[in-house]
């Protein structure tokens, strides 16, 4: 019975996203369309809630594993010798910040998280095998979040999630 490499999986969507975290990619710049020319400062494989909030860090694109489910893809005389496919359920997080709301009629940090969302899912879309890591990914809904921290400050973040389905 083999494993899947669930860190393996994270690694090749950070890959994906470091290469094109460039103004010189040949495909959709990770950065591309975030309000004062700002870019994405790292891409991270931790969990969002062991991420410090501070203004080095922002913004922001992580990721961490939701869940796995398993099925055996083959009939075999054991469990331990059956080929399995595994659905791995992973979670992109992208988060910018607005430490000084100014504007009453736009919101820039809402505008910043859409299109970075927009740029992940797109990017995503490009290598549907991860480079092999997966038999083909999926992404399956984006989710938009506000978290105040004071009354001029708050950081807008995504949740893109994506489908992975790996045979083992």
């Amino acid at each position: 019975m083999s494993v899947v490499d669930l860190n393996g999986i994270k690694t090749q969507i950070k890959t994906n996203l470091d290469a094109v975290n460039t103004t010189t990619a040949n495909s959709t710049d990770l950065s591309n369309g975030l309000s004062n020319s700002q870019r994405v400062l790292r891409v991270l494989k931790i969990n969002p809630t062991r991420i410090p909030i501070q203004a080095t860090w922002l913004p922001f694109v992580t990721m961490f594993i939701e869940g796995k489910s398993l099925e055996e893809d083959q009939i075999a005389g054991s469990p331990n010798t059956a080929s399995r496919l595994s659905t791995v359920e992973i979670q992109v997080v992208g988060v910018v910040s607005n430490w000084n709301i100014s504007d009453l009629d736009e919101d820039a940090a809402d505008n910043d998280c859409e299109v970075l969302m927009g740029n992940i899912e797109a990017i995503l879309a490009e290598d549907d095998t991860l480079s092999g890591a997966v038999k083909y990914q999926k992404v399956t809904g984006v989710q938009f979040h506000n978290a105040n921290l004071d009354e001029g400050t708050h950081i807008r973040y995504g949740v893109l999630s994506m489908e992975c389905l790996v045979e083992h």
